[in-house]
């Protein structure tokens, strides 16, 4: 089986490097080799390998020494160290310096296969985690994000509950002002305009209560031409008197369902 891993071989002895090189490219790894530790620690410093096959036993640096030199934490690479000593200590040390496994020289070539697709497996196990931890953070963010919008929605009602209960002396007054006026009288307007725009802001506090899901939002046929030229006379009302209104509306405009606020 194909495994997509990068690989370097490090070892001095060549011919035992290309014994290794010669097992893993039949199965369609992509292999490297270098005889050297100091040239080695430049090409796995780079970040360009998946997986470093290292010898203990080389001249100038050893195995080990290639381990404590190396910044891993920021290596997404494993390692196996190849160790010709026959005890359990240079297997146990290798472990412990943060090796991922070791391989005692001579071995069989499905020993090295099965090591070498263990490690793939740990690949795989590893990035399944990171990105299963992606998945949590971003559902604690979007719980986050509901929790912060319902916290909103809760002052909003509050809101709009004490907005209402202003609006109805606003509008109660008004209506009971107009009541008692004659068509003619010149504060007519004014209050009108005063109606109409309580009438408004109670629309808006329909929508607020909507937003925090204690009203419901009702869709309803409208005119937009109406709702455009009552906009306008709101507008005009806070508005400087040095600035003119011009619209140019169709006449023919179909009626449509929404939501006039």
């Amino acid at each position: 089986m194909k495994y997509n891993l990068d690989i370097l071989i490090v070892d001095d002895d060549l011919a035992m490097a290309r014994s290794v090189q010669s097992v893993l490219t039949t199965q369609g790894y992509r292999v490297q080799t270098v005889h050297n530790a100091l040239t080695a620690l430049e090409s796995i410093q780079a970040g360009k390998f998946d997986l470093v096959l290292l010898d203990v036993m080389m001249p100038k640096m050893t195995g080990f020494q290639v381990l404590d030199a190396l910044d891993r934490v920021s290596l997404d690479t494993y390692f196996i160290i190849m160790t010709g000593d026959t005890t359990m200590e240079s297997a146990v040390e290798a472990i412990r310096r943060g090796a991922s496994d070791y391989l005692k020289k001579p071995f069989e070539p499905n020993e090295l296969l099965i090591r070498v697709e263990n490690i793939f497996k740990q690949k795989q196990l590893k990035a399944e985690h990171h990105r299963i931890e992606g998945q949590k953070k971003q559902l604690e963010m979007e719980l986050y994000q509901s929790q912060k919008m319902e916290a909103i929605g809760t002052l909003a009602g509050g809101i709009a509950h004490d907005f209402n209960n202003i609006l109805s002396i606003i509008l109660g007054n008004s209506e009971l002002a107009l009541d008692s006026l004659d068509d003619h009288s010149p504060i007519r307007q004014n209050l009108e305009q005063i109606f109409e725009a309580g009438s408004r802001a109670k629309e808006i506090t329909y929508q607020l209560l909507s937003f925090c899901r204690k009203g419901d939002s009702k869709r309803l046929p409208i005119n937009l031409n109406s709702i455009v030229e009552k906009s306008l006379k709101l507008m005009r009302a806070s508005l400087p008197s040095n600035i003119e209104i011009h619209h140019d509306l169709q006449d023919e405009v179909h009626t449509v369902l929404g939501d006039a606020t």
